[in-house]
Parts: C-alpha cells; structure tokens; sequence
C-alpha cells in the first residue's frame, strides 16, 4: 500500500508540473486595427502601378471576385504583395467605394509559392494580413487596392477583388 502511495503522489507531481500550456494560451487573437478615412501620412502623393499582388483569403475563406461581409466589427485579409523585386515593408490596404478607408497591414507571411512562381527566392516573405474593424465604414461595394511604401515611394497594386459591406 506504502508503494501505491508514493507512486500516485509522484505521478500526481510530475502531471502538475508539465509545461505544457492551456490550448487557450497557444492561440493568439490578432489586434483589430480601426478603418480609417483619413489617409495615412507615410503614403506618397504619386503611387506606381506595380500587377504583382493577391488578395487570397477573406475571414479565412478563400477569396472570390466579390466577397460580403456582414460583420464589420472583425475581418481578416491576407494575401501578398511585391513590388517587382522588392518587398516593402510598410503596407495599407484601400478600399474605394462610397467613400475611401484605409487599412494597415502587416508583413510576415512565409510565400515559398510566391518566390517560386515569379522565379524569384528574396520574395519568399511576400505574404501579408490585416485585421481590421470596419464597424464606422459605410455599406456599399468596394474595390479592393494593396498600398506598399519604401522610403519616399510607393506602388499601388489592384487585384481583382471587390468587397461588399453590408
């Protein structure tokens, strides 16, 4: 019985003292950042037209040509974004529609399909998110345009994706 005993007390003390953490603690919420209609001073007056962007997923759903949200208080973008060679690390996203909001987005998302697909390795971290709240943003359509800064200059990408609130 003393065995017994010793046994399940040390079992019991190797159980609470694991490491492992609660599943709760190993999934972060993104910070929502608020739409703005004001646009942002770090954007260039003059943007060039660069064709190498995505928008790939809304809310985690892939993308479609248009898309609907019904809740504005929480969405997710991501995609990716490049301008030409290079991968400018301060980004917005525009939406214009009846009236023009401003998004930030930020870069970290590993894009091996990416660096593959244009023959280019340095743009494997090309992807990009966003977590906005859109809650103050008025319903209407629309359309959706990647904003990336580098210094003094800018580009301004226009994938083929329109935006619906509601």
């Amino acid at each position: 019985m003393k065995y017994f005993l010793i046994v399940t007390t040390i079992s019991l003390f190797v159980a609470a003292c694991t490491e492992k953490q609660p599943d709760s603690a190993t999934t972060q919420t993104p910070t929502l950042i608020k739409a703005t209609t004001v646009r942002p001073i770090t954007i260039p007056s003059t943007l060039d037209s660069v064709f190498t962007c995505s928008l790939d997923s809304v809310n985690g759903q892939p993308s479609q040509e248009t898309v609907t949200i019904t809740d504005k208080s929480k969405i997710s973008l991501s995609g990716w974004a490049t301008d030409e060679d290079i991968i400018p690390k301060v980004m917005f996203i525009e939406l214009e529609g009846p009236g023009k909001v401003y998004l930030e987005a930020s870069r970290g998302g590993k894009r091996p399909d990416v660096a593959a697909h244009l023959n280019k390795p340095g743009l494997v971290d090309a992807g990009w998110a966003s977590y906005a709240d859109l809650s103050g943003v008025v319903a209407g359509t629309y359309k959706l345009r990647i904003i990336q800064v580098e210094g003094q200059s800018g580009s301004i990408c226009t994938p083929n994706s329109k935006i619906v609130i509601n």
